[in-house]
């Protein structure tokens, strides 16, 4: 048996992950995706602002571009949250010889 990614660093990321699609109708659509870690209290509306502001930012032309599409998950599948501490996980893929 071999092990891969055992002492491997897990990367950075936020708590949460997100997409967004946005469209100026007939001219541009973007899906953009990431992770993001909201600050305490901040509410889905407030990420989902937070987020559209970052994207206008980044590209000027989409600041009155529609959302299409919005998803806004927790990273919970990889990670265990307890209270206000985020722990990876370790992990590990096994190959039997």
């Amino acid at each position: 048996m071999t092990s891969q990614n055992e002492n491997q660093p897990v990367s950075q990321q936020g708590t949460h992950h997100w997409v967004m699609t946005v469209e100026l109708p007939g001219r541009a659509m973007q899906t953009l995706y990431s992770t993001y870690t909201p600050p305490a209290g901040a509410t889905r509306h407030d990420v989902f602002l937070a987020i559209k502001n970052d994207i206008a930012r980044q590209s000027p032309e989409m600041a009155h571009a529609n959302v299409v599409f919005f998803a806004l998950e927790p990273c919970a599948t990889r990670r265990d949250v307890d209270r206000e501490v985020v722990k990876d996980h370790t992990r590990r893929a096994v190959a039997a010889a």
